[in-house]
Parts: C-alpha cells; sequence; structure tokens
C-alpha cells in the first residue's frame, strides 16, 4: 500500500492512494489525527470501534463532479480549510503528476472525515473507464456507494456498467444528482 502523508492548507492528511483494507486484530482501530481542525495535540492517537467506521465510494462517470463532492464534504466536516477546484492540482484527491498534467482522477483516493462520533472514509474514485479497477478496489472496501449523476448529462454507460457491479456484489447505494443548477438539467 503506497501511502503519502500531504500537507494541505496547513493541515496535513494521511491519503491512501491503493486500497488494501483496513487491519486490525482487536477490533478497534487507529487513526493519527494530524489535522489541527480534528485535535488540538499534533499526533494524537483516538480508538474507534469498527462499529464507528463508515467506508463509502463515491462514483460515476468521468467529469461527474466527485472529486468537487469529495472536497466539499472534507470542507463541511472541517477536514480541509478551503476547497479547491478540480483539475488544477491542489485538491486533496488528484496530486499525483499524471493526474496534474491529464486534470482528471486516475487513481482511488481515501481521505477521512470525523462526524459527531464516526469516522467516514471517503473514497474518490476515477471515473474514466480506463481506470476501473480503481473503482472496483475501492467498492470491495466500502459499505455502501454514493454514485453521482451529472444532471445535465443524465446517467452515462460508465455509470451503468458501475451500477451493474454494485447489483452483483449486494451493496447499498445513494443516488446524488449533480449541477441541477443549469438550465438544461433534466432530472426526469
Amino acid at each position: 500500500m503506497a501511502d503519502f502523508t500531504k500537507r494541505h492548507k496547513g493541515c496535513l492528511l494521511n491519503v491512501i492512494k491503493q486500497p488494501s483494507g483496513i487491519q486490525h486484530k482487536t477490533g478497534v482501530l487507529h487513526y493519527t489525527k494530524l489535522c489541527k481542525s480534528f485535535s488540538t495535540k499534533k499526533g494524537e492517537y483516538m480508538d474507534y470501534t469498527t462499529a464507528n467506521v463508515r467506508n463509502v465510494a463515491i462514483a460515476g462517470h468521468g467529469q461527474s463532479g466527485k472529486t468537487t463532492l469529495f472536497e466539499q464534504l472534507l470542507f463541511a466536516s472541517g477536514v480541509i480549510a478551503k476547497t479547491e477546484q478540480a483539475g488544477t492540482g491542489k485538491t486533496v484527491s488528484d496530486y499525483t503528476a499524471e493526474e496534474i498534467e491529464h486534470k482528471i482522477s486516475i487513481y482511488s483516493a481515501l481521505a477521512h472525515a470525523q462526524w459527531n462520533d464516526k469516522i467516514i472514509n471517503f473514497w474518490d474514485t476515477p471515473g474514466s473507464s480506463d481506470f476501473v479497477g480503481e473503482v472496483i478496489s475501492a467498492f470491495r472496501s466500502s459499505e455502501m456507494a454514493l454514485m453521482l449523476v451529472d444532471g445535465k448529462n443524465g446517467v452515462q454507460i460508465e455509470t451503468i456498467k458501475l451500477w451493474r457491479d454494485l447489483d452483483r456484489r449486494n451493496k447499498p447505494r445513494m443516488v446524488f444528482i449533480n449541477r441541477t443548477d443549469d438550465q438544461r438539467t433534466n432530472v426526469e
């Protein structure tokens, strides 16, 4: 597992670029709290039982807004101080040289946020069918999927393929319709 620690606007985040599952022996997971919005002490450990950990994969077709939603979720939970635009190379999840050059997600990225007494692990997955293996790996390690649909372009073939994979895995999912503010949006 390639584990990168990245500084993002004065906040350290652990970002895991390749899923390998969560290893634990006692039913207690240890998360290093490196972000000052999580803790007053840098490097403080906090124990969470597996009942208080949720894993969610954010998936959908390319350019549907997965990385933007990922950034907004981290911002709303206080993990990052400012959101960045996808394609700039400054987002939490898309920072490798290839992702910056092509302005798309190539690898799945994992970041966690604390909400009340829960830790939610969010997977930001690529939308291109060339990198579907990354999405499938995120599905394997997640309890559910948040499927993004672009309200302007509707359901695309990649979203249908991913939906079928979730059916085979019998995974619960939520649907998030993005870009509903556009005049060409049709949610019917």
